[in-house]
């Protein structure tokens, strides 16, 4: 008996000091970011720390010192290059982050809130000058963490899942304007590093900003957006973005009008360069969509767009990436000669480029209801290890590479409307088919020759 109350004891006493010992281990990693951070010119203006026996929480409020450094370090993790201008927008910001985790080392998750405490110096001036009233309200605003970014991150698995605070705000600027911004229902999940993970998906239900004032009126909608995206290199990655609406309106002075309106649209890009040979595609549809600007009236049904790239040399692709990535960590601008040559290095190599749809259903302009139209095309660019030099000499040598072929249908009310538009019908039938409601044409560019529907031109 007294062995087994000896165990209990050694286990007991193993399970009081766990929350110390997670407290430690955690404290020690926290730390290790903190001075991260600082070596890349932030400084921590204040810190606060409440330990109880399950938990821990942190409080800090971070200032960037040094935009230069801090850029650099974000530049590190992002795609493209952060804009210098954007120096601005971290000068002067204080930043609080909240810190809450469990002190048991086996529980790993740490929860994170982000929030601004203040704005950029420059901007706080300029409004402060301008509407002390509307400062007044950002900085109550802030100093209650109306903008804050949750995040909850298992460190041993990586995976990470949060959310950003709805919003719902009404402000009365003093010009006399009225402003309204919405964000709800904006949540995240994804798995790797946070700053620059290997899987993410976004959801937001609504982000809408409406203003208005004697002459002006605006509103901008973004509702039902999803977007996933995985990322395995900077040469193979996939990201997809939905949405059930994209709206933009703008009235000035009861004259000026532009609109436009995208239901049920969604982009795709995709990049893989795991095989022999790179490929890529780029797709771009909406359900609907409709333009308004200068007395036009545009609405349309139905548009597709798809883009393949195949038979890309893999070390070249590999290379063109990493020569705009490292510029662009470097430089504040691009060296345009050296892509230009990356660029060149890679075409002399092959490349096949086929365009599979660009479509739209049907349209209406000015009231008029028409059927649309449809392209699909086929570009081949032979390798040839001269294909640069013979570029330069001559820019039309490339032809010698080159072979294409297109197919473009064209409804016969949309060809009909066109024509009235800019007469072409003479020399653009000569050359039709017809199919049914439409003109076709089929068009073969081989051996610097070129056809349509088999007659040379």
């Amino acid at each position: 008996m007294k062995k087994v109350l000896g165990v209990l004891l050694v286990v007991a006493i193993i399970l009081l000091l766990l929350p110390l010992a997670g407290n430690k281990i955690a404290q020690e990693e926290i730390q290790k970011k903190i001075e991260v951070l600082t070596s890349y010119g932030v400084k921590v203006e204040k810190s606060d720390t409440q330990s109880f026996y399950f938990k821990t929480k942190n409080h800090y409020e971070l200032s960037v010192q040094d935009t230069q450094k801090f850029l650099a370090y974000l530049n590190k993790y992002a795609n493209d290059q952060i804009p210098p201008y954007v120096d601005a927008a971290f000068e002067g910001v204080l930043m609080g982050i909240d810190l809450e985790y469990c002190n048991f080392p086996l529980s790993d998750t740490l929860g994170v809130d982000i929030y601004p405490l203040t704005m950029p110096k420059e901007l706080a001036d300029e409004i402060k000058k301008s509407d002390p009233n509307f400062s007044v309200y950002l900085e109550k605003l802030f100093q209650t963490k109306g903008v804050l970014y949750h995040l909850d991150y298992a460190v041993a698995s990586g995976e990470f899942s949060g959310f950003i605070k709805d919003i719902d705000e009404k402000i009365k600027l003093q010009s006399g304007a009225d402003i309204e911004v919405v964000l709800k229902n904006a949540t995240y999940e994804g798995k790797g590093p946070f700053m620059a993970p290997t899987r993410l998906s976004t959801n937001m239900e609504t982000l809408s900003f409406d203003g208005h004032d004697d002459k002006t009126k605006f509103r901008f909608e973004l509702l039902g957006m999803r977007s996933d995206a995985t990322f395995e290199s900077d040469t193979t990655y996939e990201s997809r973005l939905d949405a059930k609406r994209v709206y933009f309106n703008l009235h000035e002075d009861a004259k000026e009008h532009f609109m436009f309106d995208f239901k049920g649209v969604g982009f795709q890009f995709a990049s893989d360069a795991r095989g022999a040979k790179a490929h890529a595609t780029a797709k771009t549809g909406a359900d609907e969509f409709s333009f308004t600007g200068d007395r036009l009236l545009l609405q349309a049904q139905k548009f597709n767009y798809a883009l393949r790239f195949s038979e890309i040399d893999k070390d070249s692709y590999e290379k063109l990436s990493q020569t705009v990535k490292q510029m662009q960590r470097v430089n504040a601008y691009v060296d345009e000669d050296v892509i230009l040559e990356a660029f060149l290095e890679l075409l002399a190599k092959g490349i096949v480029i086929e365009l599979d749809d660009l479509s739209i259903g049907s349209l209406s302009i000015e009231n008029q209801k028409l059927q649309g139209a449809s392209l699909q095309a086929k570009v081949t660019l032979k390798p040839d290890p001269d294909f640069a030099h013979n570029l330069n000499a001559a820019p039309l040598n490339f032809l010698n590479d080159l072979a294409a072929e297109a197919t473009l249908r064209v409804s016969k009310e949309l060809f009909g409307y066109l024509n009235k538009q800019a007469p072409m019908s003479a020399m653009a039938l000569g050359y039709a088919v017809e199919e049914g409601n439409d003109y076709v044409y089929r068009v073969k560019f081989e051996n610097n020759d070129l056809s349509i529907n088999g007659k040379s031109l």
